[in-house]
């Protein structure tokens, strides 16, 4: 155990040597003395945490910076109600609280997804309309190739052209095979995500958070396209 790792345990114990489980609920004297331990405590440990550079969190690079940010802060405030929990036989405690975080992550993701899916990220496409009569959507002809309007086969000539070479261009960090051409048009032909996932070795939330950031990186350029 190194210097840090032995810091954050003392840190830790001293915490828990203080928790209100160990306190009288009368607010005597020695109950106040307790508590601002505890508190001081805890603040020296996050923020001893955050400067040993021991935090991990996989994959964090891959969704925009609000994700991981949610995603830590609620980790310190697991760690701030949960600390006595902490058992020192289990592991170390940047191990635990490096476990806390992938969770909270993977939350963060989640909730990250389910609100790109409900997003709107383009404007009605020019003469387009669905089945109730309803302006249609640039993610609605992607993400529903059921549709047979001239504009969904416009979208697929478009993105396999693609004459500048941008859609080619923008890929998943490490993965030029996996780019917004070729994740787009597997989608156009209603590939699974899971299948997609298998065949090109990458995660689905991997693959689903860049496709969803690359449309909306791209929403310009198809509205000046289907201006034109």
């Amino acid at each position: 155990m190194d210097e840090i790792d032995k810091q954050l345990l003392e840190l830790v114990q001293v915490v828990q040597q203080n928790s209100p489980e160990t306190t009288d609920r009368v607010e005597t004297l020695d109950a106040k003395i307790r508590k601002r331990a505890r508190d001081k405590a805890l603040t020296l440990l996050i923020h001893t945490i955050q400067k040993s550079g021991k935090l991990f969190c996989q994959g964090k690079s891959d969704f925009p910076r609000q994700v991981y940010a949610e995603a830590l802060q609620e980790t310190w405030l697991y760690v701030c109600r949960k600390v006595h929990q902490y058992d020192p036989k289990e592991g170390k405690v940047i191990t635990w609280v490096n476990f806390i975080l992938d969770k909270r992550f993977k939350d963060a993701i989640n909730k990250y997804l389910k609100e790109q899916q409900t997003r709107s990220l383009d404007a009605p496409l020019k003469n387009s309309y669905s089945a109730d009569g309803s302006e249609m959507m640039l993610k609605e002809i992607i993400e529903s190739p059921k549709y047979t309007f001239c504009e969904y086969e416009e979208v697929r000539q478009f993105i396999a052209e693609d004459t500048d070479g941008e859609f080619k261009r923008r890929h998943v960090k490490g993965h030029p095979q996996a780019n917004f051409q070729e994740i787009a048009l597997r989608r156009l032909d209603e590939q699974s995500w899971q299948a997609m996932s298998d065949e090109l070795g990458i995660t689905l939330v991997t693959l689903s958070s860049f496709y969803q950031r690359s449309i909306e990186h791209f929403a310009l350029k198809f509205k000046e396209y289907f201006q034109k």
